[in-house]
């Protein structure tokens, strides 16, 4: 399941008649627990400014508590901000039977353009694979509209907009892994293969909450 939510919307409808960029970007790519989150907000380009003197950078050179912070303050500007949660089951679909994780992450974008960021004169992505090849995926669902997205490598880390998004990701991404752990009453670390907790919790949630795992992943079949 991809489940596409709105988190804040313009207030005012000035839009019509505003230059708007947008920027999105995704977290928990390679966890082998949980949901992948892909992120985007709108915003008048001249608020751009608003978004560098937050600070916000890369989410993942960040605290959880900095994060936490600037996300508050972020939702505080006059934007609109959308996100989608995918599923351990459409990953593993689309890894196993379709044409991959970029893939899927540029039907994705395609989606959360489509559906909230279509006003925007230009949309950039953070491109998980190169930026031609990346941008290719994203054309097939876009065709014309490719025009305005910018797919580029890093940009997370040089373009506010993207930075904001990824925040936005990173942040709604810890927030589901929490209530997973509340539901599933296993407290499984971070999801990421690498984490101690996570392999070792790894095969009580195979038989107590199967539907939060990603079985197309390697770490599965050596650990499960």
């Amino acid at each position: 399941m991809i489940e596409f939510r709105i988190l804040r919307d313009f207030s005012v409808t000035k839009v019509r008649n505003t230059f708007l960029v947008a920027g999105i970007d995704e977290a928990g790519r390679g966890p082998v627990i949980g949901p992948m989150i892909m992120a985007g907000i709108e915003i008048s380009a001249s608020d751009v400014i608003k978004l560098i003197k937050l600070g916000v950078k890369d989410s993942k050179s960040m605290s959880k508590d900095m994060r936490e912070r600037i996300f508050k303050n972020l939702l505080k500007i006059e934007s609109r901000i959308a996100y989608a949660v995918i599923s351990p089951s459409i990953i593993d679909e689309w890894i196993i039977k379709k044409n991959g994780l970029n893939a899927l992450e540029a039907f994705v974008v395609s989606e959360l353009i489509l559906k909230f960021f279509d006003e925007a004169r230009y949309i950039f992505v953070d491109a998980p694979s190169t930026e031609k090849s990346y941008r290719r995926y994203i054309q097939e669902f876009l065709d014309e509209k490719i025009k305005k997205v910018f797919t580029e490598s890093q940009a997370d880390k040089v373009r506010p907009i993207v930075s904001a998004a990824s925040i936005i990701a990173k942040t709604i991404r810890e927030l589901e892994i929490e209530r997973i752990k509340k539901d599933v009453k296993i407290d499984f670390g971070s999801g990421y293969p690498s984490d101690p907790r996570t392999r070792k919790a790894l095969p009580l949630l195979l038989k107590k909450a199967p539907h939060v795992v990603r079985y197309s992943w390697k770490t599965l079949k050596k650990i499960a």
